[in-house]
């Protein structure tokens, strides 16, 4: 009984953090749709700025408002914009996933296979950077 309860307690766990991911993916998607939007009537730099700022002091136990991953999150709505596809796919890997394949492959249908091969192979992320390394998708 004991080995079918861990097993059920390991399978839930997994589960609730693969939601957990997907709505934080979504969240960045929205972020950098939003950030996207406003910097047309402001300096990019300076929202971001003080949207991290801003963050940190409404969410001071909370991390990922950075200069730096506001600017992923930026990238990611630019590249991605169909928010469905965002939901439906993206939403599979995590965060650390997008940033590196953002750093990584400029190509955005390269990106995508690889991508496609990641949630396929449930790759990890030493093997996606393996594979980025390689150029090799499967």
């Amino acid at each position: 009984m004991l080995e079918q309860l861990k097993e059920q307690i390991k399978s839930s766990k997994a589960r609730a953090a693969f939601k957990v991911n997907g709505e934080l993916t979504m969240t960045y998607h929205y972020i950098g749709s939003q950030i996207l939007s406003f910097e047309v009537e402001r300096d990019k730099e300076k929202l971001i700025d003080q949207l991290s700022q801003d963050f940190k002091k409404i969410f001071p136990d909370m991390n990922g408002f950075s200069p730096t991953n506001l600017r992923y999150m930026r990238k990611f709505a630019q590249e991605y914009t169909d928010a469905a596809f965002v939901q439906e796919i993206l939403s599979k890997l995590p965060w650390g996933f997008h940033q590196i394949l953002l750093d990584k492959i400029s190509e955005r249908e390269t990106r995508l296979q690889f991508i496609s091969s990641a949630i396929k192979h449930a790759w990890s992320l030493e093997t996606l950077k393996e594979k980025i390394k390689n150029g090799t998708f499967e």
